[in-house]
Order: C-alpha cells, then sequence, then structure tokens
C-alpha cells in the first residue's frame, strides 16, 4: 500500500502541523482546515481500502475493519483521555494549578466529546476530532455494503444529509463545526476519491489536478467575497484538498520523490502524525501551564520538539505493538 501511494504520510504530517500552528501561534488562522483534510484523508484510504479488500477477498469484512480500527486508535487515545482526566490534575495539585475538567467526563470514553460544549483543558478538547472520525466510522460500516452497489446514492444521501443539517444549523445559529453530519462534506469528497482512483486504471495527468485546483480556488475566492455561508463554500474546499492528495499520489508515483531527502523526511515524520496529532494537545497544555514562557518562536519550538520527542518513544515502545496485531485482522 505504502509503496504505491507514497507522499500519503508526508501530507498527515503537513495536515498534522498545519493544526499545530493554528493551536501555537495566532499567525496561521486558516490551520483549524488540517483537520478537515485529515478527515478527507481518511475517507479516501478507508474507501481504497474496502475496495481493495472486496477485490482480493470478494467481500469486506465488518469486523476486522473495526478490530484494525480500534487497534490504531484506543489504545492512544484511551492512553491520552486517562492521564488528562486522572494524571494531570494530581500533578497540577502538586503544582496549585488549576485544571478544569469537562463536566461529563464519560462523553471522552464513548466518544462523544465533541458534543461536551463545558470550559476544560485543552488536552482534551483537543480530541473532537477524533470523536467526530469514529463516528463516521459507524456510518462508513453502515453504508459500506451500498458503496458496491449503488454507490452514487449513496454519496447523494450523504450530500443530502450535509446540506439539509448545514442549512438547519445556519437557520438556528448552530456551531455546526464540530458535528459528524457537518463533516460529511470532507468524509463524502474521500469516498468519492477513493472510489475514483481504485475503479480508474490511469490516474489523471498533473495539468487536470492543476486546473481542478484552480477552478475550484477561483469559485472559493468569489464565494468568500460575496459573504456566502460556510457551508456553501466548504465542498470547494474540499475539491481543493482532494486535488492535493490526488497530485501527491501522482508525484509520488511518477516523478521518483522518494529520492529527495526532503520527500523521506517528511514521510518518516508523517508515520508519527497520529501520535503527534493526539500528544500535542496534552503537550500545549503542559506548557502553557507549568512552563509560563510568553507566546513565541521558543515556546513553539520547544512544544513541537516535545510532542516529536513523546510521539516518537510512543510510537516505538507502545503504539507499534498494537499495530502488529493488526496481522490478525486482515
Amino acid at each position: 500500500m505504502n509503496n504505491k501511494l507514497r507522499g500519503l504520510d508526508s501530507l498527515r504530517f503537513f495536515a498534522f502541523l498545519s493544526v499545530f500552528l493554528y493551536h501555537t501561534t495566532d499567525k496561521f488562522p486558516l490551520g483549524y482546515l488540517g483537520v478537515d483534510f485529515f478527515f478527507i484523508l481518511s475517507s479516501f484510504l478507508l474507501t481504497f481500502l474496502l475496495y481493495k479488500e472486496i477485490n482480493a477477498k470478494g467481500s469486506f469484512s465488518k469486523k476486522n475493519f473495526f478490530a484494525r480500527r480500534c487497534l490504531r486508535i484506543y489504545p492512544l487515545y484511551f492512553l491520552v483521555v486517562s492521564n488528562s482526566l486522572f494524571l494531570l490534575p494530581l500533578v497540577a495539585a502538586q503544582f496549585n494549578i488549576a485544571i478544569t475538567l469537562p463536566q461529563k467526563k464519560w462523553y471522552y470514553l464513548i466518544f462523544l466529546s465533541n458534543y461536551e460544549p463545558s470550559a476544560h483543558i485543552f488536552a482534551l478538547k483537543f480530541l473532537w476530532s477524533i470523536s467526530v472520525e469514529e463516528q463516521f466510522y459507524i456510518v462508513f460500516l453502515l453504508v459500506s455494503s451500498l458503496l458496491r452497489t449503488h454507490f452514487w446514492q449513496t454519496i447523494l444521501a450523504l450530500l443530502t444529509v450535509y446540506l439539509s443539517y448545514s442549512i438547519v444549523g445556519n437557520f438556528y445559529s448552530w456551531d455546526t463545526y464540530y458535528n459528524v453530519f457537518s463533516q460529511l462534506i470532507n468524509f463524502s469528497t474521500g469516498i468519492l476519491l477513493g472510489n475514483y482512483f481504485f475503479f480508474r486504471g490511469k490516474q489523471p495527468r498533473l495539468r487536470c489536478v492543476f486546473w481542478i485546483f484552480s477552478i475550484a480556488l477561483m469559485l472559493l475566492v468569489v464565494l468568500v467575497k460575496l459573504n456566502a455561508e460556510a457551508f456553501i463554500y466548504r465542498p470547494l474546499i474540499a475539491v481543493m484538498f482532494a486535488a492535493i492528495i490526488l497530485f501527491s499520489i501522482i508525484v509520488g508515483r511518477s516523478y521518483n520523490a522518494h529520492q529527495y531527502k526532503l520527500f523521506r523526511v517528511t514521510e518518516w515524520l508523517g508515520k508519527y502524525a497520529f501520535g503527534l496529532y493526539v500528544y500535542s494537545g496534552f503537550v500545549i497544555t503542559f506548557c502553557i501551564k507549568f512552563l509560563k514562557y510568553p507566546v513565541s518562536v521558543k515556546l513553539l519550538l520547544i512544544e513541537y520538539a516535545i510532542t516529536l520527542l513523546v510521539a516518537i518513544i510512543s510510537f516505538h515502545t507502545f503504539e507499534n505493538k498494537m499495530l502488529r496485531l493488526k496481522r490478525y485482522f486482515n
């Protein structure tokens, strides 16, 4: 898989970096879109792997899919959640530092933290996107059979839910961004891309990908200037991200990008992207609460260095042991 789709680990790293900069500096206001990119990339890979499994075995095992996702996400997620809920307050108490915990702690135990609006420590709030991802897995399992027999009807249904929820949410002034229904535009885009990439024997030309990206960008600029509602232009952002994914795959396949050192470095860093993302909220909270440095490049570099170190250690001493168990669910 990795040999065929080089460049995706680099994209994971840059998506993490985007979110990290958004939370550590006020100079990167659009960095939160890295989460949208994660959702598109995730659903793209899930769809690609679904078709690959069906092509190889004639069927798709929902049980094995869920087991593989659990082994990738649950160990690290619950490690960070338990440390945030129980260990961090104890350490903070020793230093007389106040730590605010969520009112509904159990929401974090069943992946509903995106519905926990109370003010609490950033180390936990940072994990809302993982809850949305887990909720999408349920949707994905429900529609996985339909993706083989009624693909376009399924996509239309998902987009209809997105549009309906967004219109209602906009009418009632809901904060819809943190809801799985409002993220269906990203997940649907990823599914479309996975379907296209698997079934199309010939990959698109770079020129075509460039024009798709450019047209989407121009339309986006026009809609933003017209003060259009976000749910109207978010599909254009999703199309741009899909074009970036295609561009990365084409370059990785056709231009031997692996010969370049920078590409190898970002691919290596991307291997730790999940750990970087999950630990970063905890590390940022720790640095703000305990180091008490002013917001600066120095603090940003310290936070990044600690996050990277923790992610590398975690991957090789803890996560990798869990990932090896995935071979029993192929």
